[in-house]
Order: structure tokens, then sequence, then C-alpha cells
């Protein structure tokens, strides 16, 4: 359970451990409950993998182009620590020709653990532009993520050096009448050593952060 605890607080030590939440809004007064599946690439038995890092989110259509959320991070719940990431996003720019829409996300991460009582929190503060298309508005996004080390020290108290780690992101998502599938790849803490952290982190970029996967499904209501 111990190691599960350590390895959470690695991964959010260097990147976001969950997928973009809501990066389209949803409508006035829907709701959404999506269950997402992923994270970063690490080396585990000669093979590299995605993290199995699990979570349920639920939304909510506030007003026009303002959505709520909150999540459930539910492997971590299974080791012993409540983790959930909330927050809402914001569409401020409809979508023009070329011109993409933008949406902004302001969200509070946070991790519990229940045998060893202590508390981590990260505030974080997304940027995306997403080109919808099709009769349900799927679309393709690219933005950023930036996560926010607010403690001295990080798990095993390591040094934090770096209180302010860019995620760069992209991805696809197909919407039906009711359901949405979503495909993101983040490229996590890419100004970031991953030689000095315990887990063995593969990266698209060498030696610095690690390559993300997330795959999720989303059910509208």
């Amino acid at each position: 359970m111990r190691k599960l605890v350590y390895f959470v607080l690695i991964v959010s030590g260097i990147s976001a451990c969950a997928p973009a939440r809501f990066i389209q809004p949803l409508e006035v007064k829907q709701h959404a409950v999506s269950f997402s599946l992923g994270g970063p690439l690490f080396n585990f038995s000669d093979m590299n993998i995605p993290a199995p890092l699990s979570s349920i989110c639920y939304g909510f259509g506030l007003k026009d182009n303002l959505t709520l959320f909150g999540s459930l991070h539910t492997t971590s719940l299974a080791f012993g620590n409540f983790q959930s990431d909330f927050g809402a996003t914001y569409k401020f720019l409809d979508q023009e020709k070329y011109k993409p829409n933008l949406s902004a996300c302001a969200a509070g991460n946070l991790i519990f653990n229940f045998d060893e009582p202590n508390l981590h929190f990260w505030p974080q503060i997304d940027l995306n532009a997403y080109w919808e298309h099709g009769k349900n508005n799927s679309f393709f996004f690219v933005g950023i993520s930036n996560w926010f080390e607010l403690a001295a020290e990080r798990a095993h108290d390591q040094p934090s050096t770096d209180h302010w780690l860019l995620n760069p992101q992209l991805g696809y998502q197909w919407n039906t009448n009711s359901w949405s599938f979503h495909a993101e790849l983040k490229f996590l803490a890419p100004g970031h050593s991953n030689e000095e952290v315990l887990i063995d982190f593969r990266s698209l970029t060498g030696n610095y952060g690690s390559t993300g996967l997330y795959l999720g499904v989303t059910k509208k209501f």
C-alpha cells in the first residue's frame, strides 16, 4: 500500500494524474458521468505501459459555456487514498472558420492517505483550443495544463525544485447524442528530468518528463 502512495505522489509531483476535464462545456443543466483510465508511461517488467490510474468524474452544465466538475480517483481509493480533482471549465471564444473554440479550466487536485494522515494539494489551470466538426460537434484539441507545486518537499522528503509544471496535451473526442469517447496524449513535465525520481518513467522527450496516455468514456443525460 505504501508503495502505491509513493507512486501516486511521485506521479503527481511531475505531472497530471488525470486527463483534461470537459474541454467542451456541457449544455445548460446537462449532467455527465465519465470514466477514464491511463497515466504516464513507465517501465514495468521490461515493458513500457501507461500507469493504470482510473477515475470517475461528474460534470454539470451550470450556465452557457460554464461546467462544474468533481472526480474520485478509484485506483487510489482501492489502496487507501482519497484522491480528487475538482473545478470548472469556461469557454470564452467561439469557433469561426479556422479560428478554434478556446476554453480554460481552473481546478484543484488533492490526495489524502487514510493510514498516514496527510494532505497534498496542487492547483491547476488549463488552456485548450478545440475544433468541432460533424453534427454532434466531435472535436480535436491541443492545449497546455499548468500544475503548481506548493509544497517545499515531494515524496521521500525530496525537495521540490519545480513549482510550475507545464504539460502540453492533444487529443480527440468523438461525440454521439448521449455518449462521448475520449483519447488524449500528454507530454508530462517535459522540462523536468525523469532521472531524479524513483519511477522509471518513459518519454518521447528522452530523459525529461513522461508521455501520458489516457482513454475515457462519458455518458451525458
